[in-house]
């Protein structure tokens, strides 16, 4: 009975030890990463480190509290698969890690690091925040220093300076055209009222020539 019961023990710690000694349970702590925008960050997968006998790793996006995947890569793979439904571009590297380039504040969020064992032995995941730091513009805003004040004054004033005279140039040709304008106008309407007076003249002198014809006829 004693020799059954050691070979019973025995049997159930070979059933039990490889899941102990392939897989141990991950921390539970959450890596921050805060990279700047428009740069790469790397997020690092805890969970390789606690996890020896494997078929996969996949990295997820964590989306109310959804895993939505974004890259997965079989044990002895050359590469690895990335998802249809992520839509950046994202790749890992030797121990793992995920790469992602050209940050945006979208990029921000909770990403899993999953490592799938074979069967009988425990599954580890691992955590990382990513914070991506606001896109600030790259435009310069030019400073007020005293040399630039001092040269914008001075660009002003020739400026100022040169435009006055065409000013009043143009001022001066219109103010001839004008006068030129109305000059016409008077000409005209001098000549027509002389036409008007010599034409009212003739008519009353052809009506009084035959005012006196009739006198003297009758």
């Amino acid at each position: 009975m004693t020799i059954i019961r050691l070979l019973g023990t025995l049997a159930l710690f070979m059933t039990i030890c490889p899941a102990l000694s392939f897989s141990r349970k991950v921390p539970d702590e959450t890596h921050v990463i805060t990279p700047n925008c428009a740069n790469e960050a790397v997020l690092p997968c805890t969970a390789k480190s606690y996890s020896h006998e494997y078929t996969s790793i996949i990295w997820y996006k964590v989306i109310q509290n959804k895993d939505s995947g974004i890259i997965l890569k079989h044990k002895g793979s050359e590469s690895a698969v990335a998802y249809r439904d992520y839509a950046h571009v994202a790749s890992l590297r030797e121990d793992y890690s995920l790469v992602l380039k050209n940050l945006s504040l979208k990029d921000s969020g909770e990403y899993k690091c999953m490592m799938r064992a074979r069967l009988g032995v425990i599954n580890n995941d691992s955590h990382v925040l990513l914070n991506v730091s606001e896109c600030v513009s790259t435009s310069q805003t030019p400073v007020l220093t005293p040399e630039f004040t001092a040269q914008f004054t001075t660009d002003w004033l020739n400026s100022s300076v040169n435009s006055v005279p065409a000013a009043a140039a143009a001022a001066a040709v219109q103010v001839v055209d004008v006068s030129a304008l109305w000059a016409f106008i008077a000409f005209i309407t001098i000549s027509l009222t002389k036409l008007l007076l010599c034409a009212l003249c003739l008519w009353g002198v052809v009506l009084f020539k035959k005012h006196r014809r009739k006198s003297t006829w009758s």
